[in-house]
């Protein structure tokens, strides 16, 4: 005895199988990997400058300090203000 199912009537499934999915959301992987990359090799220039930037400033190791913390806590106030945006 065969048993036959009925089609799926529930119209908010068929509306999610008739959308196709596309590429774009490789192209915004792309763009956020590419971006986080940006960003963590313009973190690691500022440790590789500091002696020059310290010597050609006149700044101290005391001032360079300040330089680098002023930069952590401004990265990471724009950071956590990113992430929150994204998600």
């Amino acid at each position: 005895m065969a048993t036959e199912t009925a089609p799926d009537t529930n119209p908010a499934a068929a509306g999610v199988q008739a959308k196709r999915r596309t590429r774009v959301r490789f192209g915004i992987l792309a763009l956020l990997a590419v971006g986080t990359a940006i960003n963590y090799l313009d973190r690691s220039v500022l440790g590789i400058a500091a002696p020059g930037l310290s010597k050609e400033l006149g700044l101290s190791a005391v001032a360079m300090g300040f330089v680098f913390s002023a930069f952590s806590w401004t990265y990471t106030l724009a950071q956590s203000r990113r992430t929150c945006r994204e998600d």
